[in-house]
């Protein structure tokens, strides 16, 4: 049955029990037809530290965690939504890689770096009061910072405020008491001219027509089968787990989805009263109990900002049901008695009467990162040896950015594997295991991919190939130790490489095909000067072997003729080769 529904609740292993239960079967999560046996379970979930605990989670509750498909929220819309509305608009274009997207953060940061230069040179119209600062600045860089911030905010308009951005194409401006306002519409009008690609704002716009034909007009050069094409994109069930914020526009989205199949939204609550009116003291909308006269609960207020826009964007939707899942804490230490305070939302106690063993809830104040990991490291110790049921596993350590704290860890901590010694020294060794996804990035197979990606989808300058062949996985792989590293970087400086792979490569990059000065170009004189090795140009026989191999001498020559670079000799054509066969597979996945 289609429908949204809603699970609630302020412990997330209630939420996921409720999650496991339904699983593969009808009935728990709402009346639906039989599942196909092959079908994967769509889980949308906000991060990949969430999805490998909800894995794991599942494969205890359930014995085995497979078939799970977990996008993040901007994929699932992209892939299972977008990517059919533009299909079914005139020209079919599915927002492949072929070819540029104009509404792409890059390329839009370009697109209005170019249209200030033209701007600036020609009549400003309403964009003088952005000329006026360039020419206040005076040079290209900082042009090029503006362009990006203001490409960064019309992506935050594009996804938060589509009404906006849809407002201004057609001439109004519901911000006009803003001075800033007048440039930024013109502006993003003229970067709207001519583009035929429809950005997410149109997308979202058309996909509210299709999905409530009641409240918007009928969309018009759209196929008529659009909506039958979404649908058939879409998960019998759709599931949302995790989640304690997310994008207003793609709440509505989701929610709006439960029209073509049966969406359940699993989200963290740590109140089980209406808290939405708990704003911090001094605000504009600040609120206070009437009773007491001042706000209910200041944690609620301060560190529940974000959680509260969400939470009253999801008790306003009208769902097709709405369950909760609130559990009390258990026992009368200090930190059970905040939560329970917090989940009835009753205001906090004036004083609170502490045990002398009721360790639930510290403050410690460290001079130092390393202070800090120390600190943490005996802590954890401590509540080991008072529970005996907890396990490392059962341990999370947030930080607001864990990298600054992953050498003091792997220090203090003595390892990440459970097969390394038991101690460290004289300190018990706690196994433990990062989930910060940029140290996941940082790994040398991970950043040699991202690089190489990057690198065959640009023009392949000489300092980036370099950097992606010195990272050591990669120059291993082709037979190269680290020592020769720096020979070999001299050697692509002398040979005047600049950038591209060869000339058909620049073919594709800029629609010109020249070999000089390409890593084709440049092998090819270093190799040539091997082949020369010890004789130089000098003699009568060389200058004979370069005729006969059409090499340019260096006194008479015309375009593409090249002269041989002397200097590698013996072993060093070991790690010429391993470079050489390193862009030969450049070159092959490029054509590819």
């Amino acid at each position: 049955m289609n429908g949204f529904f809603i699970h609630t609740g302020n412990h997330l292993e209630k939420l996921a029990e409720r999650l496991a239960a339904g699983l593969g079967q009808p009935g728990p999560l709402g009346a639906r037809g039989a599942l196909s046996p092959l079908a994967p379970e769509v889980v949308v979930v906000p991060g990949r530290g969430l999805e490998r605990w909800l894995k794991l989670f599942l494969a205890r509750r359930n014995g085995v965690a497979a078939n799970l498909d977990c996008p993040f929220p901007q994929t699932f819309i992209e892939e299972r939504v977008l990517k059919p509305l533009r299909l079914a608009l005139p020209g079919g274009d599915d927002g492949s890689p072929a070819a540029a997207d104009p509404w792409d953060q890059g390329v839009l940061t370009w697109r209005i770096f170019f249209l200030l230069q033209e701007a600036a040179a020609a009549d400003a119209g309403e964009l003088d009061a952005v000329v006026r600062y360039l020419k206040m600045s005076g040079d290209e860089l900082s042009a090029y910072h503006l362009a990006a911030t203001l490409a960064e905010l019309f992506q935050r308009y594009l996804n938060s405020r589509p009404d906006l951005v849809r407002a201004w194409e057609r001439g109004g401006n519901p911000l006009s008491e803003e001075s800033s306002s007048g440039w930024q519409m013109a502006l993003w009008r003229r970067l709207a001219e001519g583009i035929e690609k429809p950005h997410f704002a149109a997308l979202h716009e058309l996909f509210n027509q299709l999905v409530y034909p009641e409240f918007f007009p009928p969309p018009t050069g759209v196929a008529a089968t659009a909506l039958d094409q979404v649908a058939a994109a879409l998960p019998q069930r759709l599931l949302l787990f995790g989640f304690s914020s997310l994008p207003p526009v793609y709440l509505d989205i989701f929610f709006a989805l439960g029209r073509l199949c049966e969406v359940h939204l699993f989200y963290s609550n740590p109140c089980s009263e209406y808290w939405g009116d708990q704003y911090r003291l001094g605000t504009v909308r600040a609120r206070f109990d009437p009773e007491a006269g001042r706000l209910v609960h200041p944690l609620l207020a301060s560190w529940g900002r974000q959680g509260r826009f969400f939470f009253e964007a999801a008790v306003a939707l009208e769902a097709d049901s709405y369950r909760e899942f609130f559990v009390p804490a258990e026992g009368d230490s200090l930190l059970a008695r905040l939560q329970n305070r917090i989940l009835r939302l009753e205001p906090p106690a004036a004083a609170e009467e502490v045990e002398a063993d009721d360790n639930s809830l510290q403050v410690h104040r460290c001079h130092t990162r390393r202070r800090e990991v120390e600190v943490v490291y005996d802590a954890i110790l401590d509540a080991l040896e008072r529970d005996s049921s907890l396990t490392c596993e059962d341990i999370m350590i947030l930080a607001p950015d864990l990298e600054l704290y992953t050498p003091y860890l792997e220090a203090l901590f003595g390892g990440r594997t459970a097969g390394e010694k038991e101690t460290c020294g004289r300190r018990p060794r706690l196994p433990f295991n990062l989930a910060s996804e940029r140290d996941f990035l940082n790994r040398p197979p991970v950043a040699a991919l991202l690089a190489l990606l990057r690198l065959l989808s640009g023009r392949a300058p000489a300092d980036e190939v370099f950097d992606l062949f010195a990272i050591e996985v990669v120059h291993r792989r082709f037979g190269v130790e680290s020592e020769a590293l720096e020979r070999l970087f001299f050697w692509l400086k002398k040979s005047g490489i600049s950038w591209g792979l060869d000339a058909v490569s620049r073919e594709r990059t800029v629609g010109t095909a020249f070999a000089e000065n390409s890593f084709a170009w440049g092998l090819e004189r270093l190799l040539a000067g091997y082949g020369l090795a010890g004789n130089g140009l000098r003699d009568d026989a060389s200058r004979a072997l370069v005729d006969e191999v059409g090499l340019w001498s260096g006194t008479e020559g015309g375009p593409g003729d090249l002269l041989p670079l002397p200097g590698i000799e013996g072993g060093d054509a070991l790690v010429l080769g391993g470079f050489c066969l390193f862009i030969e597979k450049l070159r092959q996945a490029a054509a590819r």
